[in-house]
């Protein structure tokens, strides 16, 4: 009985204790976010603000200078009157005594005495609410029970939606939740915005970390921007409290910020081309990567803090810490980031949308999106000047003369699939095969370290307007220097300058050219971009720069070199003595070297061979996108195949070598058109992974680690064990007996252990996803394979296995990787996974396996013939008990000649102790039969010449290989395999022979 009256007391202290703890922490969010967003604010700002409202505002709470008649349409009005509550709930939060709250209480009776509908639904939806929510919370005890109803009937119960208006939705049940102390309420929210912290393929973060919204379409800034902003606030809010986000999405969240955002900032303000139609919106300087985001980032993430920091600081002047190229595959985007200069570029193909129009907005965008390019040095150089831009003159776009709107809410237009980009990190390659309004061109942009590289080509159109490609049209700041001499201001054409030179960024013209530039006040309205903007005249001045390609060119083309970071006089310099050569501008081939660091970008439209500024000889099979970077001894060269997976034949001829390599870039949506290094060392055909994850029992088994930057195989106790998960995709591939597979991974570490043995194994069809993998959501093993041994020496390097009895048909193949060893904390080995440099890989290789094969024994055993046994048996022993293999392949029809490079494999059956160096040599006759050899019978050698193949205990159950090529010169080839050393009863060794499913072959390689 007592024991009974014990645990109902315990049941009722835990039960009162967890109530406490929830509403503890409603009462910490509550009090944290109000805080934030009351000191969001400039404290001199706000009292200036505040002070300006409090005394307009008239007692029936509204304020004069606001068109109420007009708060059912635009966003100026109802924006001004909301803005102006949520102003004075913060200023009466900081100053309670001076009269602010009932301002803000006033003006609030008279918004729900009006209850205005929006013709919006977003400003009915999402709008509204962002501003009410925060200022129910800034008011707090001070706001009458009646206006809190009415705000909290007004604020969404449930998310809906997707992407950015889903996080904005989330955020209004959040809201919710808080004024109502609601903890149910706050977690569904709170759930709702960590829905769409995931990569995924349709609107919402991309697996290169750009964002869509509406469709395929770019929105890194609008949209994302919102997305994000929401995210990581919540994110942080919620740090240490019952919702805190899974490691998963904080590293989303991260990525997202610092391989997305970041890449196309320039202190503080986002490219132009990823803000959608938010471009034709009056906008503050400096909209975005705030100081509070970047601190966010970096205690949620503090192995990120450092990049964090960086772009913290960049956004007032200092360096973002990046330098490089970056490819956004997903979205048809580019950016270059120097030291001191940033450089955007968008595109759009068939499958990615150009900027929208919609809500009467972004009227006259139709070429953005079209190789439209933004050059920031500050940040400002375009603030604010679209009202008085000629819209049919948008930088890096080659067009008909004309400015129209684009369409609403989004549209693919293209008709061509080979637009993208290709980049090592450093240097890159964007490249558009443009075919729009009876107008078609081959335009590329070529990244360097200092420049970049535009060139277009096959220029022709039917249109009846002029044809442009324009170089820059922004905010004239200082003079304009024409090869030497400034320019007043007015409009000129120019005929064939050698360079142009303004506000720090040079324009360099290696070859003759035509075009126009202005340098004067230009007029407009920011109602002709905007309905819902002012009807108000406005005036800058402004730098214009084109190239004239005349009424219906055909054929025609063009290059100019963009030099940011110098004055006139270092431009000049550098157009007398630039390290940059255009190897070919043409509609088959685009390409340009930078002899200064030997590195050379190339546009194959179509296969072809190209000669490199040394005499070295590039070819491709496929339509193509190369960076080779010859700086190094050993040529290394990055590829993509945009709109298309397919397997791309490369070869480089130099100085008498000639390395080939097959290369499979991914057909699946998500990485279509990103990047591949070329392995020379590989003689097959690569397949990057397409998935993979690692997955963790214990408390974690519900978890997934799909986006994690590694892999990782752990033999530990329950609820340490990690195994791997990996997916690649082998449809269309012929795949028979022949086939030889080998899986490729890059080790990143391992454990204390000195070596650490992998087993790899085939799963079960399942078309698994990254995102929702966990440890009882593996699929069932299908078949074991192959142990793969890492040791510590294999470190930063790639080990391989062959696994060829798990490759057995064409289709999605999934590995597992699992360590079987003994369980302790430090026996982990972790490999590089897709996110990172050195993704995993499947190499097919074609093989051929022998047509015969035998062993032979001396002694009494001399005239005896093995050749229907199972294995193949190589000893030095003494007299009776010595062995050798014979092995025969037929290449009659396998096209062999001297460049032809052949590896032998064989599977080992049984190794006595130690290491055994057995030799591989050529034999003169191969018209043996199994039946029939013998000891004496065994033909002699062709020549002197025998290769070593080393084999211990640790290829037990393995393959191994050894290079033969020099043997193979001719269709019908015998090879026999022998241990020359010191007799001894341990030097066996036996290989599986053709009689079982192992058996002896070789892979060929061209």
């Amino acid at each position: 009985m007592l024991y009974k009256k014990y645990l109902i007391f315990i049941t009722v202290i835990l039960t009162f204790t967890s109530r406490n703890s929830i509403a503890d922490d409603v009462s910490t969010l509550k009090d944290r976010v109000t805080r934030e967003y009351a000191q969001s604010y400039s404290e001199d700002t706000l009292i200036i603000s505040a002070n300006k409202y409090k005394e307009k505002i008239e007692q029936n709470g509204r304020w004069p200078d606001i068109n109420y008649s007009l708060l059912k349409s635009g966003d100026t009005h109802i924006r001004e009157h909301l803005n102006r509550i949520k102003i004075l709930s913060a200023a009466g939060f900081i100053f309670p005594q001076k009269g602010y709250s009932q301002a803000a209480v006033d003006a609030l009776f008279f918004w729900y005495s009006i209850n205005p509908k929006h013709e919006n639904w977003w400003w009915n939806t999402i709008g509204r609410q962002l501003y009410l929510g925060p200022s129910a919370l800034m008011l707090g005890n001070l706001l009458p029970s009646q206006l809190e109803t009415q705000i909290i009937a007004d604020l969404p119960s449930h998310p809906q939606m997707t992407g950015a208006n889903r996080s904005d939705i989330s955020k209004g049940v959040i809201y919710r939740g808080l004024l109502s102390d609601n903890a149910h309420r706050v977690n569904i929210g709170i759930s709702g915005i960590k829905e769409t912290v995931v990569i995924t393929d349709s609107e919402g973060i991309q697996a290169d970390y750009s964002f869509h919204q509406h469709g395929p379409q770019l929105y890194t800034g609008g949209y994302g921007e919102a997305f994000f902003n929401t995210a990581v606030f919540w994110a942080y809010q919620v740090r240490d409290l019952q919702w805190q986000f899974s490691p998963k999405q904080i590293d989303v969240l991260t990525n997202f910020y610092l391989e997305g955002m970041r890449w196309m900032n320039s202190h503080g303000t986002l490219d132009y081309n990823v803000i959608g139609r938010g471009i034709s919106r009056l906008r503050g300087i400096h909209s975005s990567g705030t100081k509070k985001q970047s601190d966010y980032i970096a205690t949620l993430s503090p192995d990120k803090a450092e990049a964090a920091h960086a772009f913290r600081d960049h956004v007032t002047g200092g360096n973002s810490g990046l330098i490089g190229f970056k490819n956004f595959w997903r979205s048809d985007y580019a950016s270059k980031i120097g030291q001191n200069h940033f450089i955007g570029i968008r595109m759009n193909s068939n499958r990615t949308e150009p900027n929208e129009s919609g809500n009467g907005e972004n009227l006259l965008g139709n070429w953005l999106g079209f190789g439209s390019m933004f050059i920031m040095r500050k940040g400002n150089e375009y603030h604010n000047i679209f009202p008085v831009w000629n819209w049919a003159l948008i930088p890096g776009v080659t067009s008909p003369q004309l400015a129209q709107k684009p369409a609403d809410w989004g549209a693919i237009s293209a008709k061509t699939s080979f637009v993208g980009g290709v980049s090592n990190g450093r240097f890159g390659v964007a490249v558009m095969n443009m075919n729009a309004h009876q107008t078609k061109a081959k335009k590329a942009w070529f990244s360097f370290d200092d420049e970049m590289v535009a060139l277009g080509a096959g220029i022709t159109s039917t249109h009846n307007r002029y044809i442009n490609t324009t170089i820059n049209q922004t905010k004239l700041n200082g003079p304009v220097t024409v090869d030497g001499v400034e320019y007043k201001r007015g409009s000129r054409a120019i005929v064939d300058a050698s360079w142009v030179h303004h506000d720090g960024v040079g324009y360099v013209f290696p070859a003759y050219w035509y075009g126009h530039m202005d340098n004067q006040t230009k007029h407009g309205n920011w109602n002709n971009i905007s309905s819902s903007q002012p009807n108000k005249a406005v005036k800058e001045d402004v730098f214009m720069l084109r190239i004239g390609h005349s009424w219906k060119p055909s054929n025609r083309h063009y290059q100019y070199i963009i030099v940011p970071d110098k004055t006139a006089e270092e431009v000049q310099q550098y157009s007398q003595n630039t390290p940059i050569v255009v190897l070919e501008n043409s509609t088959n081939i685009q390409s340009v070297t930078n002899e200064a660091i030997n590195v050379t970008g190339v546009v194959f439209h179509r296969p072809g061979n190209l000669t490199l500024l040394d005499g070295s000889i590039l070819s491709v099979n496929q339509p193509s996108v190369l960076v080779i970077d010859q700086s190094k001894s050993e040529p290394r060269i990055t590829l993509s195949t945009p709109g298309r997976g397919t397997e791309v034949f490369v070869t480089f001829e130099s100085e008498g070598s000639k390395k080939q390599a097959r290369i499979n870039t991914s057909s699946d949506q998500r990485w279509l058109g990103k990047e591949v290094e070329v392995n020379w060392g590989i003689e097959g055909s690569v397949f990057p992974v397409i998935k993979d994850t690692f997955v963790r029992n214990g408390r974690y088994k519900n978890q997934s680690f799909g986006k994690a930057g590694y892999l990782e195989v752990k033999a530990d106790h329950p609820g340490y064990k990690r195994n791997s998960v990996l997916q690649f995709n082998l449809q269309g591939q012929k795949i028979d007996s022949s086939t030889t597979a080998k899986l490729r991974l890059y080790v990143r570490n391992l454990g204390l252990d000195s070596h650490r043995s992998i087993i790899v194994s085939r799963l079960a069809a399942s078309d698994w996803s990254e995102s929702s993998l966990t440890w009882h959501k593996v699929p069932r093993k299908e078949n074991s394979g192959p142990r793969l041994t890492i040791e510590r020496s294999d470190r930063n390097s790639w080990v391989e296995v062959d696994v060829s009895s798990l490759i057995h048909k064409e289709g999605l193949v999934s590995l597992l990787l699992e360590n079987p060893g003994h369980a302790r904390s430090q026996s982990y080995v972790s490999f590089s996974s897709r996110e990172g440099k050195y993704a995993p890989q499947l190499v097919l290789y074609r093989s051929v396996k022998s047509d015969k094969d035998a062993y032979v024994r001396d002694g009494k055993y001399v005239t005896q013939s093995f050749g229907n046994a199972h294995y193949l048996a190589v000893k030095a022993d003494h007299g009776g008990y010595n062995r050798k293999s014979i092995i025969s392949f037929d290449l009659s029809e396998k096209g062999v000649d001297l460049n032809t490079s052949a590896i032998l494999k064989l599977y080992v059956n049984s190794v006595g102790k130690g290491e055994k160096t057995l030799t591989v040599s050529r034999l003169s006759d191969s018209e043996w039969s199994e039946s029939a050899i013998s000891w004496t019978s065994l033909p002699t050698n062709e020549a002197a010449t025998k290769k070593n193949l080393v084999v211990s205990s640790r290829d037990l159950h393995q393959w191994v290989e050894v290079d033969v090529s020099e043997f193979i010169h001719d269709g019908k080839v015998s090879l026999l395999v022998e241990n020359l050393t010191r007799p001894q009863s341990e030097s066996y060794v036996s290989f599986s022979s053709r009689e079982t499913s192992r058996g002896p072959s070789l892979i060929l390689s061209d």
